[in-house]
């Protein structure tokens, strides 16, 4: 949940994240269709939590990754996971109302980037304030987070999307996650981190949306090597 890219499709979307975390964590469990909040959802779940950082259903697709706009400083308690944002989403009928009606105060500083009904709507959480930001959905688009890595960083990485973009002109789920996994030799900043601390990416997951008909996810779990894919009607 600390790298994601989003692009666009003629009927949909593809939204793929690298989940960096510690290696110490329990390894999320592969994505299952469920309904915590009556409403049909297929996501990967942490079993730490019980949340995800990336959930699709009916409605919409979002994705979750760590920090607003500037590094904070972490406390000892929050009133509730992080994880348990994308799920709560779904409660609400778009992210303005969302914004509107959640609690927020208590949690983590986040970001989401929320594809419904062909726009894309971002919202930053700086535990101050909610954030609303548009972006266009017509445009590729790349995030990391600010609380793993530095504004030069994230500038190389949009740098390194670009040119994928501009020599990778068949658009599609498969070559979307090879770029996800391009990246190795750079083991505190590239694409696949492996540092020191025991932080490192643990997995890449990947969401096809088709408007009207479906979700695919690919979950490629990157410790135990291991790759599912689930699907949901919409």
């Amino acid at each position: 949940m600390c790298t994601v890219s989003y692009l666009p499709t003629s009927n949909g979307c593809l939204i793929t994240s690298n989940r960096d975390e510690s290696i110490a964590r329990a390894l999320a469990e592969p994505p299952v269709v469920a309904d915590p909040n009556s409403s049909m959802l297929l996501y990967p779940r942490d079993p730490l939590g019980g949340g995800t950082w990336i959930a699709s259903g009916k409605k919409a697709t979002v994705c979750l990754f760590n920090g607003a706009f500037e590094p904070h400083i972490q406390k000892d308690h929050y009133r509730t996971s992080r994880g348990t944002i994308p799920i709560q989403f779904f409660e609400h009928r778009d992210a303005k109302e969302f914004v509107q009606r959640f609690d927020l105060q208590g949690i983590e500083p986040f970001s989401i980037v929320i594809y419904q009904n062909r726009t894309l709507t971002e919202i930053k959480w700086d535990e101050q304030k909610a954030h609303l930001i548009d972006h266009d959905p017509e445009k590729p688009g790349i995030w990391a987070s600010v609380s793993l890595y530095t504004p030069e960083v994230r500038e190389n990485r949009t740098r390194m999307f670009d040119s994928w973009l501009s020599t990778n002109p068949d658009l599609n789920q498969e070559s979307i996650v090879g770029f996800h996994t391009s990246e190795k030799s750079d083991k505190e900043n590239g694409l696949l981190i492996h540092r020191d601390n025991g932080l490192q990416t643990v997995s890449v997951t990947s969401v096809r949306r088709t408007d009207g008909a479906e979700s695919n996810m690919i979950y490629r779990d990157l410790v135990s090597d291991k790759q599912y894919q689930q699907e949901l009607a919409h």
